[in-house]
């Protein structure tokens, strides 16, 4: 799952930014799944850890 993430933020980010590697990793599957959503509505990788 944390991969997928990584995948989807850098397709539609682009580069990501080294603090979001951290929160990836230490995120349990139900808040991997709300920043999965947040993807969509996001104009700034900042708005999907809010």
């Amino acid at each position: 799952m944390v991969g997928m993430l990584l995948d989807l933020l850098e397709e539609h980010f682009g580069s990501v930014p080294d603090w979001v590697h951290p929160k990836l990793a230490d995120a349990d599957l139900e808040t991997l799944k709300r920043w999965s959503k947040k993807i969509f509505g996001a104009e700034k990788i900042e708005q999907i850890f809010q």
